[in-house]
């Protein structure tokens, strides 16, 4: 199911047998204006996709929402400590991929870097405040383009300001 969001939309795949969130995926302006009209009929009304739709629209309004959805446990063992340390970060605030990586005192800035790639939960676990130690870094598995604008969007609207 696809969620608005500012920059464009939020894409949400749910396991409806499970009862929990699978993942979510930025998606920027100009794909969601190429396909808008293929997804119109996409609709799902369950709980579950409603109550996802809800708290991402909870955190566009207000960036220290507090997710409280059901998320499938995925990645590695590394990854699930990564992503566990990236969830400290409060919102506002900003480590860059070394320090992750001492905090963890198991990474090297390129391990996590691969690990906040791997993210499944984005805005849930907010990789996005994690930064690179001369500036802004990669996002979601690209160095450039449209998604580090929604990187910037986000830190931005969370009152981190890049230039």
């Amino acid at each position: 199911m696809l969620i608005s969001a500012p920059f464009g939309a939020i894409a949400a795949t749910l396991d409806s047998a499970r009862e929990c969130l699978l993942s979510l995926a930025y998606i920027d302006q100009s794909v969601v204006q190429n396909v808008a009209p293929q997804i119109a009929d996409d609709v799902d009304d369950s709980p579950l996709a409603k109550a996802v739709a809800q708290q991402v629209a909870a955190y566009f309004q207000d960036p220290t929402f507090v997710f409280d959805l059901p998320l499938l446990t995925q990645g590695t063992a590394f990854q699930q400590k990564v992503w566990a340390q990236i969830k400290q970060i409060p919102c506002g605030a900003t480590l860059n991929y070394q320090t992750v990586g001492r905090l963890m005192a198991c990474g090297s800035p390129r391990a996590v870097g691969g690990a906040c790639g791997a993210n499944p939960y984005p805005l849930i676990v907010p990789c996005h405040r994690v930064v690179g130690a001369r500036g802004m870094g990669g996002f979601a598995n690209h160095a450039t383009g449209s998604f580090l604008n929604i990187k910037k969007w986000l830190l931005a609207h969370e009152g981190v300001r890049y230039p």
